[in-house]
């Protein structure tokens, strides 16, 4: 005689926040996020980039953002990645994360 007892766990797993992602085509000296645009280069993009957490800086630091790169924030849903350059525009794609349930930092 065989008994077969079969558990069955289930696992509630919340579903995951819906982001609405767009994409956005920016010329040198507009603004994504906390990075202003000064030079589009067929390979990257250089330009300020301004640190706003954990205490907010005036001036912008020299930066170069590769295809790839991300800027912004994830904690207040600011965070862009750039995913092509053509024709001295850049393309990010916004809002690939969802906004923070605990803010960012003070």
């Amino acid at each position: 005689m065989v008994i077969a007892i079969f558990v069955l766990i289930v696992i509630a797993i919340p579903p995951k926040p819906q982001t609405s992602d767009k994409t956005i085509s920016l010329t040198a000296w507009q603004r994504i996020s906390n990075f202003k645009i000064e030079q589009i280069n067929p390979t990257n993009v250089i330009g300020l980039l301004y640190i706003l957490y954990p205490v907010e800086y005036v001036n912008g630091t020299q930066t170069t953002l590769n295809i790839g790169d991300t800027v912004g924030y994830a904690c207040d849903g600011s965070l862009a990645k750039l995913i092509a350059i053509s024709n001295n525009t850049a393309r990010f794609i916004t809002n690939i994360t969802a906004k923070s349930h605990y803010g960012c930092p003070i």
